[in-house]
């Protein structure tokens, strides 16, 4: 088969892309901050070239726990400029690896334990229509909702013959039930970041939260540090090694980070949270017993705010706005990533009075530094997604 790697790969930007994405779960590892994919997830351990755990997924391996609650395992495939096709070898080869490791009860709960794809970012099918069937798999309570929400749209269907097609050719050419399907993509997520890229906002945004997180008596300011965790996570990765959140603090470069900052906005930013959980959990999605379908208005709002910088959901009082978005951050957005107000919290001459009301003192820079996935804010109709942010590292 003819090589069509891309110059960038066949140089080497693909194992940096790796190294990127792995320094940066270091980063989270050492701040404490929140895991993506596992809402409340703290990071115990990280472990490099997963193989010699009994791991057919390879590029890194986390282990996460709820405080008081639930341990998870992530296992993630780390690839540049990845293409979702039955057609794409390193595609096939990323969802063998994922088959083995899922049907491997004694490593993988699909309960708890998520498998995780990781590019440098996505294309607009992959955006509005494979992440979403991705989070309908999660959200559906049958593989029969599931298969019938996804028939009702082509191009979903398209996105989810990818995924079967290949699962039939590494289950040794039998085909998978339709429950079984379902049951797989439950555990399948897909993330992207823009490293390496001119002006990668996911590096700016790295860089905000080590410099969040300095200690005042740090010898070395954020991007030295951040040369540091590459380094560190480039020595791990070729070593096949791991590192825990106690055996981290020996390593040199924990010395230059503090807490003294970084704790209080993380107490800001979980204060903030509940405050606007409070908000929408009254909030009703059912009549009488019975929810109303709204797929194609919610594609419609997934496309919108992955798009804009503003997306408005407007209508007659009482049709259901309030109780459409629910659903659809629910479905749609990490649980760490979005805030919620009412209309008339912003009934102030300064955003800092309105978060001081919340019980929040800290800086919206602070805030978004110490957030795992992009920051969404809604004030009752209107979501709100702040340009050009990746809060998360």
């Amino acid at each position: 088969m003819a090589d069509t790697s891309s110059v960038f790969s066949r140089g080497g930007g693909g194992g940096a892309f790796e190294g990127h994405v792995q320094a940066a779960f270091l980063t989270t590892l050492i701040t404490q901050g929140r895991v993506p994919c596992i809402p409340a997830a703290e990071i115990e351990e990280l472990a490099f070239q997963a193989t010699r755990l009994g791991y057919a997924t390879d590029d890194l391996f986390v282990r996460a726990k709820v405080s008081g609650g639930n341990e998870h395992r992530m296992l993630l495939q780390l690839k540049y400029n990845l293409t979702l096709s039955a057609s794409n070898d390193t595609f096939c080869e990323v969802i063998s690896a994922f088959w083995v490791d899922y049907n491997n009860a004694a490593l993988f709960n699909p309960a708890l334990d998520k498998l995780v794809i990781v590019k440098s970012g996505l294309n607009e099918i992959e955006r509005n229509h494979t992440k979403v069937l991705l989070n309908w798999a999660k959200h559906k309570t049958s593989s029969q909702d599931f298969f019938l929400e996804v028939n009702r749209i082509q191009v979903k269907k398209e996105r989810l013959q990818v995924f079967t097609d290949v699962l039939t050719a590494v289950n040794q050419g039998v085909a998978l039930t339709d429950d079984e399907v379902w049951q797989f993509l439950r555990c399948v997520e897909l993330l992207d970041y823009d490293f390496l890229q001119t002006g990668s906002v996911d590096e700016a945004h790295v860089l905000s939260l080590l410099n969040l997180a300095r200690s005042e008596d740090a010898t070395s300011d954020a991007r030295a540090i951040w040369n540091d965790l590459l380094a560190m996570a480039s020595h791990l990765n070729l070593n096949g090694g791991s590192i825990t959140s106690i055996s981290v603090r020996e390593e040199p470069v924990y010395q230059q980070f503090g807490f003294r900052r970084l704790v209080p906005a993380y107490q800001a930013l979980q204060r903030l949270q509940s405050n606007g959980q409070a908000i929408l959990l009254p909030m009703k999605n059912t009549v009488g017993g019975y929810q109303l379908s709204r797929e194609d208005t919610k594609a419609r709002i997934t496309q919108s705010v992955n798009e804009s910088h503003f997306t408005i959901v407007a209508g007659a009082a009482g049709v259901g706005k309030s109780a459409l978005m629910r659903d659809w951050l629910t479905e749609q957005v990490d649980g760490n990533a979005f805030f919620v107000f009412r209309a008339d919290q912003f009934n102030k001459p300064h955003l800092s009075q309105v978060l001081t009301e919340q019980g929040v003192n800290a800086e919206l820079e602070e805030l978004f530094a110490c957030l795992s996935r992009p920051a969404i804010a809604i004030q009752v109709e209107v979501i709100i997604r702040p340009a050009l942010y990746r809060p998360g590292w």
